[in-house]
């Protein structure tokens, strides 16, 4: 795993050439790089060993702090669900390696009348099946809020791509602004 000093140094060299409010890392493996393009000026790809996007944020008296943000649509989320992946796995990293994490939740879903999780497909929106399984909505919100309150992860929720790219700007800007 690398160390917040490697972080650190990391971050500086590259802010010298970028500048610090603009610096955003992306991971470059599939499933975060298309990001990249629409975040603009100030991100760019690396390797991150957990994560999707990360960047330095100011805490208190300018101190700086590493935030990590996990990207998932809403499959990738009840996927997780059902194997336990990023509850024992990725939280624990993403806890270890940076001051605050995000997990950012792309993607429409709601409950139909009987309580089952629906996505949208085509004009219509459908029961959601991984597998023979269905998800109840509560189950999804159950697991969010276990993953908030005992995991330490701050939840964020989008409807598609275009408000991904606002929520990281947002957060960016929020984290850069004290």
């Amino acid at each position: 795993m690398t160390s917040p000093l490697w972080h650190y140094q990391f971050f500086q060299r590259v802010q010298k050439k970028i500048g610090p409010k603009e610096m955003i890392l992306i991971d470059s493996r599939v499933g975060s790089r298309d990001l990249l393009e629409p975040l603009g000026k100030g991100a760019m790809l690396a390797t991150l060993e957990y994560g999707d996007i990360s960047f330095v944020g100011l805490g208190p008296k300018a101190t700086p702090l590493f935030i990590g943000i996990e990207f998932k649509t809403v499959m990738d989320v009840l996927a997780c669900v059902i194997d336990g992946r990023f509850a024992g796995h990725q939280l624990p990293g993403l806890v270890k390696e940076y001051d605050h994490v995000y997990l950012l939740i792309e993607g429409l879903f709601k409950a139909n009348s009987d309580g089952i999780l629906e996505i949208p497909r085509g004009r219509t929106w459908r029961e959601v099946r991984l597998g023979s399984r269905r998800f109840m909505w509560r189950d999804f919100q159950t697991w969010l809020t276990s993953m908030e309150t005992f995991g330490g992860v701050k939840i964020r929720h989008t409807s598609g791509r275009k408000e991904t790219i606002l929520m990281i700007k947002a957060l960016k800007r929020w984290w850069s602004s004290k």
